[in-house]
């Protein structure tokens, strides 16, 4: 994934750790389906 440190800051850097963490967790092919999985994990939170 790529990031855009001009546009972003620590809560942004944070997503995209959570992101990794999560892609490596449950395996997923695509960030589409990772970011569907974080929303779910926020949501259910």
């Amino acid at each position: 994934m790529t990031t855009h440190p001009h546009a972003g800051g620590a809560s942004e850097n944070a997503t995209t750790v959570a992101l990794e963490v999560i892609k490596e967790k449950f395996d997923y092919p695509s960030p589409r389906q990772v970011l569907h999985k974080m929303q779910r994990l926020l949501f259910l939170r």
